[in-house]
């Protein structure tokens, strides 16, 4: 190096004056290479010894410089075989470990062997049978110890590429589809997202009440897990008792229970479009659906309200609900209109006429006190896109042949409000009773923007109510789950319910259920997320070689696709107001890392009037919008959003 460094005389092994060190240096490599390892161990004693001091038996003679660096190099070379004990001493191994060190020497260059035929594989265009079989986990958390992993890993460095993007062109998955799902599954469901077959507990309903009243529910068609119904009932006094009846799975799910630990493990529904992984059983959701045709258990908040729709009381009890009909808002909504149910001109063949419109005019009065609160009115205009994924078989392998359909749907439809109304009234009533008793729950809050989860009610600012929870979806949200079971105690023992509750105040088990949900479910809504721009991408596919689009500004620099839900970032965007049309070219876009690229290509021709407030303003949504994954808000209010999410 040629720097001059003090050396102990302890730490000397031998002087010399020639050759130069330079030329000692590659002269000793050299005569190292021509050493025999097996010959050297024959030759030494099994002891300790000093290397300098066996150099005379090996070479003969008295050696050279050269000879002694080169014999010190050789053993220094086979730790395994040449035990280093320090200043020059080793000892060899025994001939039971030497046998040992020979045979994982020889399985070691077996191996590397392999792995470079692989990578020459690789390379060729070939998938070794070695990395398929590593597949899915070497793509997301490979073993890096692993031939396949290092093979991969080198192909794809020869090649200029990621070690990912090689095995999609290896084939190692069957699409990109393939790919995301694998790897939200490693992630999420490492044991596959089916249930096992599980035996509800014995549980007969009759013991709960019959309610008197013909319930109705509302959701989309493809919603085959029905939390929620309502009822109406005018009473002879002038007043009228509003019911919101919801599912109760909690009677069968006692905490710790093999149902609950099942449900605590999922956390909630994964939707995504084209399928969805339930956190419940089959068996559970069809006890406690609320399915048209049958009396279902329940738990149900009844509303009394006075002729002017103001609120009197409420109360809450367990029962059995006839569900009269479950009404489809995407076959009915068309057909109803805010103007012909206050004109009463609704179309004869909509069913439950008078309940609709009944409660078409009490969430207008509830919302209106709520916007007291709130300081504004809400904004529930916004556009939501829904996803049809129409596959050619049932094995969703064939991606390339799989059909997207993309359709917007305004919100804020009287069905929408209706829904959302009597959700929040639910919500805020039963998290106010929790509060009152002194029964933990799960709660949510807003305060300056900023969503919180809690185990004792708080104020959302938002939503304009003093406490907030979700009560309203057990059967697709643990943590509504949960409230729940907490809600039935409070029914049940009233004033003891905090003694009596599966979940007692300060239980440091229930701040576990809080993180892992909000944990859990922020995981779920970022892999909804990504699978929708997927889909984005793949109708971009379907399109037949259209690439000019319409395009909405939600940034100063990102866009939106007026059609569909997708955010492309520009940086070339003149400067104006956001929320103008414009219009883009897109450029390509990769399936792997869901990136697109595109240009500005000119001003629209109309305004676009349909972007959410949040996407223009920023304040309910935390996450940036991206050029992958676009986190959507996370709704505080999922029955705001219940079509689109279900």
């Amino acid at each position: 190096t040629g720097k001059r460094i003090k050396i102990k005389n302890a730490q000397i092994l031998f002087s010399f004056t020639s050759p130069d060190p330079a030329t000692l240096l590659v002269q000793a490599t050299l005569e190292a290479a021509q050493i025999e390892t097996d010959f050297l161990w024959e030759l030494l004693p099994q002891a300790e010894f000093l290397a300098v001091d066996f150099a005379p038996d090996y070479f003969g003679g008295k050696p050279s410089a050269v000879q002694k660096a080169a014999l010190l190099m050789a053993l220094h070379a086979q730790p395994a075989i040449f035990n280093r004990k320090g200043k020059g001493l080793y000892k060899p191994a025994t001939p039971e470990m030497l046998a040992t060190v020979k045979a994982a020497l020889e399985k070691k260059a077996r191996e590397q062997a392999r792995c470079d035929a692989m990578v020459e594989e690789l390379v060729a265009g070939q998938l070794p049978p070695e990395v398929q079989a590593a597949c899915p986990a070497i793509a997301f958390k490979p073993d890096k110890n692993g031939w396949a992993w290092k093979a991969l890993v080198l192909a794809a460095k020869r090649l200029d590429t990621h070690p990912t993007r090689l095995l999609m062109l290896r084939g190692a998955f069957a699409s990109h589809y393939a790919l995301h799902m694998a790897r939200f599954m490693a992630e999420q469901f490492p044991h596959g997202g089916a249930h096992k077959a599980i035996a509800l507990p014995p549980f007969v309903a009759e013991h709960l009440p019959l309610a008197a009243v013909q319930a109705f529910s509302i959701d989309d068609s493809a919603t085959t897990e029905i939390d929620d119904a309502l009822s109406v009932t005018h009473l002879p006094d002038g007043t009228t008792e509003v019911g919101i009846h919801i599912a109760a799975p909690s009677l069968v799910m006692p905490r710790d229970s093999a149902l609950d630990k099942l449900a605590r493990s999922r956390m909630s529904t994964v939707y995504m479009p084209g399928d969805k992984i339930t956190m419940l059983p089959d068996e559970a959701v069809s006890a406690f659906s609320l399915d048209e045709g049958r009396p279902c258990p329940a738990v149900s908040l009844y509303g009394l309200f006075d002729a002017n729709k103001q609120l009197i009381s409420h109360r809450t009890v367990a029962e059995r609900v006839p569900l009269a009909a479950n009404l489809r808002h995407d076959v009915l909504e068309n057909d109803i209109s805010a103007a012909d149910i206050e004109a009463g001109t609704l179309p004869v063949n909509i069913p439950f006429q008078a309940e609709l419109t009944y409660l078409f005019a009490l969430q207008k009065v509830l919302s209106a006190q709520r916007d007291i609160v709130r300081g504004k009115p809400e904004n529930n205009n916004r556009t939501d896109f829904n996803f049809a994924v129409a596959w050619p078989d049932d094995s969703k392998t064939n991606t390339e042949a799989a059909q997207v359909t993309i359709t917007t749907r305004k919100r804020g439809s009287p069905l929408d409000a209706i829904v959302a109304e009597m959700m929040i009234f639910a919500n805020s009533t039963w998290a106010g009773l929790l509060g009152k008793l002194g029964v933990p729950g799960v709660f949510r809050g807003q305060r300056f923007g900023k969503v919180k989860m809690s185990t004792t009610p708080m104020a959302h600012e938002a939503m304009g109510v003093p406490h907030y929870g979700w009560f309203t979806s057990p059967l697709r949200r643990y943590s509504d789950l949960v409230n729940q079971a907490q809600l039935l105690a409070c029914v049940q023992y009233g004033a003891l319910a905090a003694l009596q509750a599966p979940y007692k105040p300060k239980d440091v088990d229930l701040y576990g259920v809080v993180g892992a949900f909000e944990e859990r479910y922020a995981a779920y809504a970022t892999h909804q997320s990504s699978m929708e721009r997927y889909w984005c991408l793949r109708w971009l596919a379907q399109q037949a070689g259209v690439t000019r689009f319409d395009a909405v500004v939600v940034r100063p620099d990102t866009v939106r696709l007026k059609t569909v839900p997708l955010y492309i970032p520009l940086t070339n965007i003149p400067d104006g107001a956001r929320g103008r049309a414009v219009v883009v070219d897109i450029l390509s876009w990769d399936e792997l890392d869901l990136s697109v690229q595109a240009r500005f290509a000119g001003e629209g021709a109309a305004q676009g009037g349909d972007i959410a407030a949040f996407e223009l303003m920023g304040e309910e949504d935390d996450a940036p919008l991206t050029t992958a994954v676009v986190l959507p808000d996370m709704a505080d209010s999922e029955e705001t959003a219940k079509a689109s999410s279900s």
